[in-house]
């Protein structure tokens, strides 16, 4: 049997909107959420390559995989070894850091072969360094809001100040985390752009995580572009 794999995240409204027109056209599809992936093995020959993986109690060849959308979210490789048994403190650190590069050289062994196939995004691509976009278009030439990265409210202040209207965002990409109430009841909530001003500077810390800062554009229209 032939499908469509997505990697997405549990409650992400886009992703649904999407699987309701792929059952709208009988499609057939596995949605994968926050990574929760059981690789059973992974083959590399001279006649090709792929991997086996656990879907609902089922082993499933990579080879069937007709397309691929990379949402959101990143492989959580299921493995449990029990590095306590070594009593040395030292080196089962060592043993567990050295696992987890293992496992990140495999994850991106499992991208790399779904790149293969017909796909939209990629993890190797997911994850924009806005900062880096920003000197980017510098060196191109574009005009770009200026931006304060800074964990001090003196620092912000200033900033503030100097241009008069500015936004906060994230560094890297906005993320969606779950939360419980006392009833256990899960809850998401997402980080998003906001706009900052004189009272919002009052009621935070003198000392914070280091934030982005920009200068507040008024856009006629956005531009969304991809290939």
């Amino acid at each position: 049997m032939e499908y469509i794999l997505i990697f997405s995240i549990e409650n992400e409204n886009s992703t649904t909107q999407v699987i309701e027109w792929l059952n709208y056209y009988n499609e057939k599809y596995i949605r994968i959420n926050n990574g929760k992936f059981n690789l059973h093995k992974l083959l590399i020959g001279n006649i090709g390559y792929n991997f086996e993986f656990e879907y609902q109690n089922t082993l499933l060849n990579s080879d069937n995989i007709k397309s691929f959308w990379y949402r959101r979210g990143n492989i959580q490789i299921k493995f449990d070894l029990d590095t306590k048994k070594n009593e040395n403190e030292i080196l089962r650190t060592q043993i567990q850091e050295h696992l987890e590069l293992e496992l990140n050289s495999l994850r991106d062994s499992v991208y790399l072969i779904l790149d293969e196939k017909k796909h939209i995004n990629s993890y190797h691509s997911s994850s924009t360094n806005k900062l880096k976009t920003l000197i980017k278009a510098r060196e191109l030439g574009l005009n770009i809001p200026e931006t304060l990265i800074a964990n001090s409210k003196d620092e912000l202040d200033l900033f503030y100040r100097k241009n008069n209207k500015i936004i906060t965002k994230g560094i890297q990409e906005c993320e969606i985390f779950l939360w419980e109430d006392n009833n256990k009841k899960p809850a998401y909530f997402g980080l998003h752009t906001i706009e900052i001003n004189s009272d919002k500077i009052k009621k935070i810390d003198n000392n914070f995580f280091y934030s982005s800062f920009q200068e507040k554009l008024n856009k006629a229209f956005e531009l969304r572009v991809f290939f």
